[in-house]
């Protein structure tokens, strides 16, 4: 048997060079007894004789890859016993050795991370720098983007720049080919920027190969003076589409790159490549097999099939291949997201009532979302109601609305626009365009962008922006927040 890389049993025989005979025996006996309760999966037992061994002055004399081989053990069998007292006690001594593995280094990061002890996670990850880099280039980047948010809501800026410093070091590489790290490059810009260390935070932006954060960054009252004067956004995304296509010949079995060059080119307004791009990889042809990804992206090929059908007008053909989205599962759930998507779209299109029936597979309460999901849920079914004249009907999800504006603000503007309340939209709005934290996206929302291949470019529950934006109070907000940009690329 093998526990996380450790063979098992005779591991322990013979390796205690240095100890006394009358040690050595009893060492060795243990640890033997140790690993055979953990071969027969009696891990609590297992447990109980290595906390008494490595107690022991005999034991602390060992060679460090042997204490390690014992903490590795225990570690592993304190998640089994479900013990995450020892589980922590075990992974923060074996890595403070040499050559402590990926999974140990994973285990101490995450418990740190589920106790808040953000203090810890940001001595483990600065740790990690110098022991172990890989560890830390493996680390989902989900993780540390949820650290990165909880360190940011909780204003603890000092302890935040810690994390950043090392997430924004040249030798910080995801392991994920995909991914770049940029959004903590342009989180820690901000923070420099904000202390007057504007050539650091300048430097930063320099390195951000990704689009998104330097548009974002071009809006942003505390960066935006650093942006190159020539600034050009629709450059910047063709450069990431070449590069794009570079790692998709390189990882022919990524559907997810396949994904990423289909946003780039609808971004970019080419709707007919887009089409092919995404022929090329259709699922459920043959050659799909050969994409490692695709049980984690078929669901999210539809949705991109969906918004480029959209773009073209081929609306029938958009809500049928979002629909095959929605009827595929989500991480192993019932899915969530593309159910959203559908019902979102077809309120874009104006039809509430199929709207409405399509986000009713929401009602038995049996698919889990976020809160985000959640203020979805409320857009959608609220304005398909309030579009039916159902209005009484649609007060709770207006309400609700109203009282998690944080979890979803561009929801929270919507609905009272769906309601025909404009003073609550713009209070909304006005709200965003003051926020330090939401004033780059209500920004990038009111930009001026290419108009859509067809169509008009406001219709449906946003057929009543330009009217938002063209309020004095709402333009006053606009400029406080530092003004609105001209994109030549479509609104994503």
């Amino acid at each position: 048997m093998r526990f996380k890389g450790i063979a098992l049993p005779g591991v322990f025989i013979a390796f205690m060079a240095g100890t006394s005979v009358a040690d050595e025996a009893s060492l060795v006996e243990r640890l033997q007894l140790a690993t055979d309760r953990a071969e027969q999966e009696n891990c609590k037992s297992s447990l109980a004789v290595l906390n008494d061994v490595v107690s022991e002055k005999a034991f602390a004399a060992l060679p460090e890859e042997k204490r390690l081989s014992v903490f590795e053990l225990a570690n592993w069998c304190a998640a089994e016993a479900n013990d995450n007292g020892a589980k922590y006690r075990y992974a923060l001594e074996g890595t403070r050795l040499s050559g402590a593995s990926e999974y140990i280094w994973h285990t101490r990061f995450a418990l740190e991370m589920n106790d808040e002890r953000y203090a810890a996670v940001a001595e483990t990850l600065e740790a990690m720098t110098r022991a172990n880099r890989a560890a830390l280039n493996a680390l989902k980047i989900e993780w540390l983007a949820r650290l990165n948010r909880k360190l940011r809501d909780n204003g603890d800026t000092l302890l935040q720049a810690r994390v950043l410093q090392v997430l924004t070091d040249n030798d910080y590489r995801p392991a994920d080919f995909l991914l770049t790290g940029d959004n903590f490059k342009l989180s820690y810009a901000e923070i420099l920027a904000e202390q007057g260390k504007t050539a650091e935070a300048t430097a930063l932006l320099e390195r951000v190969v990704e689009p998104q954060p330097l548009i974002g960054a071009s809006v942003d009252r505390r960066l935006r003076a650093l942006v190159k004067p020539d600034f050009d956004a629709r450059a910047i995304v063709e450069a990431r589409l070449a590069q794009m296509r570079d790692i998709a010949v390189a990882h022919p079995g990524s559907m997810a790159a396949v994904l990423e060059m289909a946003d780039y080119l609808r971004q970019l307004g080419r709707p007919e490549e887009t089409l092919a791009t995404l022929e090329a990889a259709h699922p459920d042809r043959v050659y799909a097999v050969t994409f490692s990804d695709l049980d984690d992206n078929r669901n999210w090929w539809w949705d991109s099939l969906s918004k480029t059908y959209a773009m073209l007008g081929r609306d029938d053909e958009a809500v049928s291949a979002m629909g095959k989205a929605g009827a595929i599962s989500e991480r192993g759930e019932l899915n969530v997201s593309q159910a959203l998507n559908l019902g979102h779209l077809q309120l874009e299109l104006g039809k509430p009532a199929e709207a409405l029936e399509t986000v009713s597979v929401f009602d038995d309460g049996k698919r889990t979302m976020s809160p985000y999901g959640e203020m979805v849920l409320r857009l959608v079914r609220g304005c398909a109601l309030l579009a039916l004249g159902r209005a009484e009907v649609a007060k709770p999800d207006l309400a609700y609305a109203a009282s998690h504006e944080k979890d979803h603000p561009s929801a929270a503007m919507t609905l009272p626009l769906c309601a025909g309340d404009m003073d609550a939209a713009a209070a909304v709005l006005i709200r965003r365009l003051d926020s330090p934290d939401q004033h780059v996206g209500a920004l990038l929302q009111f930009s001026d962008y290419d108009p859509p291949p067809v169509g008009p470019p406001f219709k449906g529950l946003y057929a009543r922006l330009p009217e938002l934006k063209a309020r004095a109070d709402v333009q006053a907000a606009i400029a406080r927040a530092g003004g609105v940009r001209r994109f030549h690329l479509q609104y994503q």
